[in-house]
């Protein structure tokens, strides 16, 4: 069965923090008003994918002008597929770069799986921002 890539809405949220906790990726400790406030004023930055009912990937991002910045970006454990995240990524580079947006920040939580999504998409060291890839 194929996805689809779409904005993420408030709706995703119950379903947002169990991938998130089936990624080992700590929810945010913005309340679920706070977090759907976030979405608004960066509208169609932060991303999901669905299959079906389920959620199996998102990425959480937000902008301040002149800087992109990304968090949890999850992919559901049993898929493989590493282009999804790299899709996802694809999707809010472009969305940032018609906003005239291109510099680029990478923040995870330190120990989290996410850690293997950035290494197999072969970005170099995230924890330190750099958004080039290998």
């Amino acid at each position: 069965m194929n996805h689809q890539i779409r904005e993420m809405r408030a709706d995703d949220f119950p379903k947002l923090w169990s991938l998130w906790h089936a990624t080992g990726i700590v929810p945010p400790v913005h309340s679920e008003p706070a977090l759907a406030g976030l979405l608004q004023s960066n509208r169609g930055l932060s991303v999901v994918a669905v299959r079906g009912n389920q959620l199996i990937a998102a990425v959480l991002c937000v902008q301040d002008g002149s800087t992109g910045c990304t968090n949890r970006l999850a992919v559901d454990p049993a898929l493989t597929d590493t282009n999804l995240a790299d899709t996802l990524l694809g999707k809010i580079l472009a969305k940032m770069a018609s906003r005239g947006i291109h510099r680029f920040r990478v923040h995870e939580e330190p120990g989290a799986s996410e850690s293997l999504v950035w290494q197999s998409l072969q970005w170099i060291n995230p924890i330190t921002s750099k958004i080039s890839k290998g």
